[in-house]
């Protein structure tokens, strides 16, 4: 039995568990112990967790009946589940601007807390004898939040999650489809937090020359369209999938505005890539809309409609030290 969990618990599993293997814990409600002991690689340490940061409870004693014939078309048809077929087909993504920023040495910056940063470097300046010595000091800035949360409800079919139809192209589906739904998320909220904090440059020379950062550790942010537009003889290695544009790597996302191209230096924006954690619920009347403030009209009851629904809450902040570079490029 599926226990619930508190914010505690969550936070515990996020740290030691897959995202992928937090989806089927939480789908596994109904499934026996056979069941479980085979697809649950991580089942003894959500119970070791769920045990030892929550309330003691009494699992439900497995009932060894006589056993019943296999379900089929044949003689079960109203409850038969189609199996799924391998392979999975989900809508154009790209990859989190935060973890490719990460990997350009992006600083990753505990929350709640602060850094001495400075805007510029400091020099000294020749003093005659007898004048005063001039003073500067460095700011203390950069304070990341650990409550900045991106979260969705998506609910599934419940025939997509029985242990009847599950196979090994089920999870990368689910986990593929939350995962996105986050990644989004946060890749707007980068690309505002550098639009709003940018400087604008029309064109690529003057946004090099203006950049306020270190070029030796920037790096281009554009859409697939916007990077293949860029290659000529002189950079063939810039693409959709991104690439090296003018010596510098490039990051290709969707999240960027068509037409636009931002230089941003990769070590000068602090990032905090916090847990990502998976919640379900059967029972849950939901509002089916991307904005959460709207009428009820659309409400889904998922017990009565077979349905179950996944929540996926992804904590996640990142601030600006060095203005980037926002270009927009002739049409």
């Amino acid at each position: 039995m599926v226990k619930e969990m508190d914010d505690k618990t969550k936070f515990a599993i996020a740290k030691h568990v897959p995202l992928a293997d937090q989806i089927k814990y939480v789908i596994s409600e109904g499934w026996d112990s056979q069941y479980r002991k085979k697809h649950l690689k991580y089942g003894s340490v959500m119970e070791h967790l769920m045990n030892r940061l929550t309330e003691p409870y009494m699992p439900k004693k497995e009932y060894n009946g006589v056993p019943v014939p296999a379900a089929t078309t044949g003689n079960t048809s109203a409850l038969y589940y189609a199996t799924q077929s391998a392979g999975v087909l989900l809508p154009a993504v790209t990859t989190s601007i935060l973890s490719q920023l990460v990997a350009l040495g992006a600083p990753q910056l505990p929350p709640n807390q602060r850094i001495v940063t400075q805007a510029e470097l400091l020099q000294a300046s020749e003093v005659a004898e007898g004048e005063p010595i001039p003073a500067a000091a460095p700011s203390v800035d950069v304070d990341l939040k650990n409550n900045r949360k991106f979260a969705l409800i998506l609910s599934f079919s419940d025939s997509l999650l029985a242990p009847v139809s599950f196979t090994d192209a089920v999870v990368p589906y689910v986990q593929g489809q939350l995962e996105a739904a986050a990644n989004n998320a946060t890749d707007a909220f980068i690309v505002n937090l550098m639009e709003s904090g940018g400087t604008a440059a029309a064109s690529i020379a003057a946004a090099l020359s203006a950049f306020v950062g270190d070029l030796r550790t920037a790096c281009w942010i554009g859409r697939p369209d916007t990077l293949a537009s860029l290659q000529d003889a002189a950079n063939p290695n810039i693409g959709p999938r991104g690439g090296v544009y003018k010596t510098l790597p490039a990051i290709s996302s969707l999240a960027v505005p068509a037409g636009k191209l931002i230089l941003q230096d990769a070590t000068r924006i602090a990032v905090f890539d916090g847990p990502q954690m998976v919640d379900r619920s059967q029972e849950a009347s939901i509002i089916m809309d991307t904005a959460p403030t709207i009428d009820m009209s659309a409400t889904l009851h998922t017990f009565q409609q077979s349905m179950t629904a996944l929540r996926i809450i992804k904590y996640a902040d990142a601030k600006v030290i060095a203005a980037p570079q926002i270009i927009t490029l002739a049409s």
